[in-house]
Parts: C-alpha cells; structure tokens; sequence
C-alpha cells in the first residue's frame, strides 16, 4: 500500500481531522460519494503536505468510479506537466519509428509474447489509484497463460487471504484493500478462472519490506523450481536498481539469479492516439525527471470501461425507473452492482462489477452490462440506502 503510507502525517490536533483521519474512518465504507464528500468538505489547513495526503486519499477512493468528472480532474491536474514534458520526448521516437519502439497494442502484445517465452519471471507494477494498469494486466492473462506462466504474484492482497482466494475463486474485501476497485477485482476473477495461482507476497511487520517481498517470491520457486511468474507491484518495487535504496526486484535477482523482465507503466504518462504503447527503457535520453532502471515502459492510455473487459456483443443495455429517485433530482447518487452469488454468500465484503455516480434528472437510469444476475445497491449523499433489488441481464 505504498500511496497509502508514503508520505503521509497524522495529525495531534483533536480538533481537528487530518486526512488521514478520514481515509481511516472511512475506508471500508462503500459509499464513494459520502466519503467524497467527506474529503471535500473537511478543514484542514491548505499546505503541500496536506494536499498531497489529499490527493491521493481521494484519488484513492474515486478511482473506484474513474469514470466520475472530479476523479479525471484530479488526474490530469497531478499528469499534466509531466505529460506534457515527456511528450516532448516520446512522439518524436515515434515518428522515428524507432527499433524497440511498438506504437499500438498488437505490435505491443506481439512483442510481449515473444518476451514471455523466454522470461520465468515477468514484473509489472502500477499506480494504485489507476484501474488502466489493472485493465492491462488482465489483457495480458491470456497471453502469459500461453506462455506456461502459472503463478500470479500480487502485491495489493493479503498474504493471509490468498489461500481463502484461490479456493472461493473471487476476492471479498478482506483480500486486501486496493483489490476493492472493481477493474482490479476482475483482473483476479479472471486470472482465477484461467487456472492461476494467486500469491499475496506483502508484508509490512518486517524491517526490509522490500527483500521480504523477493523472499516470499522466491519461496515459490523453491517448491517448484520451473515455475514462471507474473509478480504484479506497487510502484518502485520492480525497479531493477534505484539510487534511493534497493528494491524488491534488485533483491530478487540478487536471491535467486534469475533477472527478472521488468514492465513498467508508472513511470511514463503521455497522451498519444493508442492505448498501448511498448518501449526500451535505453530508447529514452537520460534524463533525471526519468527512472530508466527497468527493461521497458508501457504507455497506458486506456480509458476504464467494462467494454474493454467485455466484448460489445456481451454487453447489454439495461434501462430502469425507480420513483424514489424523483424525490433525489438534481441530486448525485451513489450505485453499486454487485454479482449476486457472491453477494448472497457474503453480503457487503462483495466487491462490485461496478459503481456510478450518477447526477438524477430523472426516475430513469442506464447502464450497459454482461448477462447475469446482479444485486442493485443505491445510496444517497448521507450514505442512507435508498434503493436495494436483484437484477437480471438477458443474453
């Protein structure tokens, strides 16, 4: 949970709420516009400190609907400068067409295909408050599956979970707190279904976190020797060197000897017209706003929908009218859609397909959605529960 505790500062003042206050009262609620709300209303006084634990608690939490206009907001306000700098540096390679340069998503997946077959251990990591890298990740299942990868290593669940996971097949809330963002929840759900073993390899009650996450890794190899794995990581971890300390992937190699093919899709933001885009880390210019320590970047510019998981012929339009929502016009609301039989087995510690926030102008919403049936959840602002009904979606 590195955005979570870096940088981070409670406050002594019992007057008055820290962020992180917030963010601890509320994170299991499932509410994401009550606590919004909470974050935007609270008074805390106006200082870098503040506004950094700011953006990402919020950001945080809102990524769980990255389809909300405040959540982009607050996304492009942090990217934007950097955006703007590296493109400066990245279109010209592409207009290059430079070697090592894969300018759109098959030439990327094709490129990494080849990798897989002669990497055991493949790292990727990601931004928490960013569900793109989740949706990749999932892109990516099958191909690494075709590659005889067999084991998924992900950092965001709960060492003490991840049996509990691999047996019920779908993560529930106490799998760990990032896994709660619907895009990453389906990256599990389906890494599950293709056969993948789930490994949680986190700890934080050590003094070296980042050699006991190679540790826990290389345990795996130790009972099976041959095993290739996808290690998905938080941030600097997959750093193969790095001047500020030594990091998990440095300490991997160093454990097992095995250099692990490092992806990363944090360090480099860009607007270009594809959603993907592959490159070797040497392809950039050294540079001290750049770490290069990894084997290649991936330009993520893929926007969150259940159509990228989804293919237009799965999805649905579901259209509804409920008449209490006429008494919430003009109003924002908060929709969760839950998949009902891991709803019916565990209630609230289900982890949505799905959540909105929706404007009202009228009794009538719609959603686009998989066949299936579904638990329909609506709460208002204060967080009271207004609306509670099974739904089914029709092939």
């Amino acid at each position: 949970m590195d955005s979570i505790n870096k940088n981070t500062t409670v406050s002594n003042d019992k007057k008055q709420k820290s962020y992180m206050d917030i963010f601890n009262e509320n994170r299991e609620r499932d509410n994401v516009l009550y606590v919004k709300n909470k974050f935007m209303e609270a008074n805390v006084e106006d200082n870098a400190q503040n506004s950094w634990n700011k953006f990402q608690f919020l950001s945080t939490f809102l990524s769980k609907v990255p389809d909300y206009k405040l959540f982009n907001e607050l996304i492009d306000k942090r990217e934007t400068k950097q955006r703007d700098y590296l493109g400066k540096i990245i279109k010209p390679l592409l207009k290059e067409n430079r070697s090592g340069l894969y300018p759109d998503y098959n030439s990327s997946i094709r490129t990494l295909d080849n990798l897989f077959q002669r990497n055991q251990v493949v790292m990727m990591n990601e931004l928490h408050w960013h569900p793109k890298h989740r949706i990749f990740a999932n892109k990516l299942l099958n191909t690494l599956k075709a590659n005889d990868f067999k084991y998924l290593a992900i950092e965001a669940v709960q060492r003490s979970q991840a049996n509990f996971l691999n047996e019920r097949s779908f993560p529930i809330k106490k799998t760990g707190f990032y896994v709660q963002e619907p895009y990453f929840a389906l990256f599990i759900r389906e890494a599950i279904e293709q056969g993948f073993q789930i490994i949680g390899y986190d700890d934080f009650n050590v003094k070296n976190r980042e050699k006991e996450q190679a540790l826990n890794i290389k345990k795996v190899l130790k009972e099976d020797p041959e095993a290739k794995i996808f290690v998905y990581a938080g941030i600097d971890h997959i750093l193969e060197s790095d001047s500020t300390k030594k990091r998990m992937a440095e300490y991997f190699y160093e454990e097992t000897k095995i250099n692990p093919l490092t992806l990363d899709q944090v360090e480099i933001a860009v607007d270009l017209e594809d959603d993907i885009v592959l490159l070797k880390s040497d392809l950039l210019p050294k540079d001290e706003k750049i770490n290069p320590n990894v084997d290649y970047f991936i330009v993520n510019n893929i926007e969150p929908d259940l159509s990228e998981i989804y293919s237009k012929e799965e999805l649905s339009s579901y259209r509804e009218s409920f008449e209490v929502l006429d008494n919430y016009k003009d109003q924002e609301i908060f929709l969760s859609l839950y998949f009902l039989d891991e709803y019916a087995k565990h209630g609230m510690e289900s982890i949505p397909l799905l959540n909105r926030i929706l404007k009202v102008t009228n009794s009538e919403f719609k959603l686009s959605l998989p066949p299936g049936n579904y638990q329909l959840k609506i709460w208002d602002k204060s967080d009271q529960q207004i609306i509670s009904e099974k739904i089914k979606i029709r092939d």
